[in-house]
C-alpha cells in the first residue's frame, strides 16, 4: 500500500484505524460465519431426524424368467420373459379391515410401475395383505400389489380409468386386473410372520409375482425378489452439508489484504 505524504503520527493513526476496522470486520465475519455454520447444522440435523421417521420406502423388484399360466392365459409370455419395476412401501399404514384372519392395508403400496414382455403397468396406490397362520391362506401370507377391479359389465379396462386404479394391458381381450408379489408358507417360505401387522422390511427371500386377468386366469413368475433402494445415511448428509458450508465460508472470508496480494 502506498500512503500519501502526511505527518507520521497521522499516518500511524490512519493505518491503525484501518487495522482496527479490518479486525472488527473480521470479527463480525467470524461471528456471522459461526452463526451460519450453526444454522446449517441445525437445518441438516432436523432433516436427518425427519429422514429416520417412518415414511414410504422405495423398492425395486425382478422375477425369474419362467412364467407359468393358468386358464386361458397360456402362450402369451414364453421362456426368457421376466418382470421388473419399482414401488413405494409404507409400513406405518393403518389397517383397513380384517376378514377371516386376513388383514388388508389400503395404500400401503404407492407408485408401482413395471414392465413385462413389452407391456407396462402402473398404479398410484395399491395395498398389502398380511395373514399370520390364517386358515384362509394356509399359513403365513404377505403380499404387496395393486389392482383394478372390473366394473359390472366390463370385460376390458377402459381407456380412461380412475387415477388410483391399475393402468395395465390386455392379452387376448382379457384385461389385467391385479399385479402383486406374495410370500407364503404354501409357496415354501418359512414361518415369517408373528402377527397380522405390516412388516417393517419386506422379505429378502424370493416370492411369486402374479398377474391376474379376471376370471380368465393368471400368469405367475416365481423367483420374485424385492430390493430396498439405498438412501444416504443422515450422518453422511450432515457431514456433506457441513463440508459444503465450510467451502462457501472460506470463499467469503478472504480479506481485502488477501485480495490485494492476489491481484
Amino acid at each position: 500500500m502506498i500512503y500519501p505524504m502526511v505527518p507520521r503520527d497521522l499516518r500511524y493513526r490512519f493505518t491503525g484505524q484501518i487495522t482496527k476496522n479490518q479486525n472488527e470486520k473480521t470479527g463480525t465475519e467470524n461471528v456471522n460465519s459461526k452463526n451460519l455454520v450453526m444454522a446449517a447444522c441445525i437445518t441438516l440435523a432436523s432433516f436427518a431426524a425427519q429422514s429416520t421417521l417412518a415414511a414410504p420406502v422405495a423398492y425395486t423388484f425382478t422375477t425369474g424368467a419362467n412364467p407359468v399360466a393358468t386358464g386361458a392365459m397360456g402362450g402369451y409370455f414364453g421362456p426368457g420373459t421376466s418382470v421388473s419395476g419399482s414401488f413405494y412401501y409404507d409400513s406405518a399404514t393403518p389397517a383397513t379391515v380384517t376378514i377371516a384372519g386376513v388383514t388388508f392395508y389400503d395404500f400401503a403400496v404407492t407408485n408401482m410401475v413395471g414392465a413385462v414382455g413389452g407391456f407396462s403397468f402402473s398404479d398410484l396406490a395399491g395395498g398389502s395383505i398380511s395373514a399370520n397362520d390364517a386358515a384362509a391362506t394356509g399359513g403365513d401370507f404377505f403380499n404387496v400389489g395393486c389392482c383394478r377391479n372390473l366394473l359390472p359389465g366390463e370385460t376390458t379396462v377402459p381407456t380412461s380409468v380412475a387415477p388410483y386404479d391399475l393402468h395395465g394391458f390386455s392379452l387376448g381381450g382379457n384385461a389385467l386386473t391385479h399385479a402383486s408379489i406374495a410370500w407364503s408358507e404354501v409357496l415354501g417360505s418359512a414361518d415369517f410372520l408373528t402377527s397380522n401387522g405390516l412388516l417393517a422390511e419386506l422379505p429378502t427371500a424370493s416370492g411369486r409375482f402374479t398377474f391376474q386377468f379376471g376370471a380368465a386366469g393368471t400368469i405367475v413368475f416365481d423367483g420374485a425378489v424385492v430390493r430396498r433402494v439405498p438412501v444416504p445415511e443422515p450422518s453422511t448428509l450432515l457431514l456433506l452439508g457441513i463440508a459444503f458450508t465450510g467451502v462457501a465460508l472460506t470463499r467469503r472470508r478472504r480479506t481485502p489484504a488477501t485480495l490485494a496480494t492476489t491481484r
